[in-house]
């Protein structure tokens, strides 16, 4: 590993992999936030189906120099209120019948927070991706992705 990069996943490390993974499943981008200084839905891909999926990341570390958390790991308490934030997206392009997807990094706190919430995901029909911060592997852990 570079010694000048984190050993945490960034949002656009997340991003990259959901959409290289998505990519092999045949969605095509047709959207994505140039930075995460961006505003707006940070990627949207649609499916061979053609049902556009949103997808918010969010990341393990700040990619930003001038944060306290720049290439240290969030708290717990950060990781939640990322969390929390992107299910408040969620919901709202759920009752508007759109398919979400919240990404995020497979470490243990995420791995905990989704967990403890699977059912709840599935039955909102909120895909929840993780991105293995060792070998940035996806795996899709609540929900389903759109055909």
């Amino acid at each position: 590993m570079d010694p000048s990069r984190s050993p945490f996943l960034t949002e656009t490390e997340v991003l990259d992999a959901v959409e290289n993974f998505l990519s092999q499943r045949a969605f095509v981008r047709q959207d994505r936030v140039p930075s995460v200084r961006a505003h707006g839905n940070d990627l949207v891909m649609v499916s061979p189906n053609r049902v556009t999926l949103y997808v918010e990341a969010k990341g393990q570390t700040s990619e930003q120099p001038h944060t306290r958390r720049f290439h240290e790991e969030f708290t717990r308490n950060q990781k939640e209120d990322h969390l929390g934030r992107a299910l408040v997206k969620a919901t709202r392009y759920v009752s508007e019948g759109r398919r979400f997807a919240i990404a995020l990094p497979g470490d243990a706190v995420d791995v905990e927070l989704i967990g403890a919430r699977t059912k709840a995901f599935d039955r909102l029909g909120i895909a929840v991706l993780l991105v293995n911060p060792v070998d940035r592997v996806v795996s899709v852990r609540a929900g389903r992705l759109p055909p």
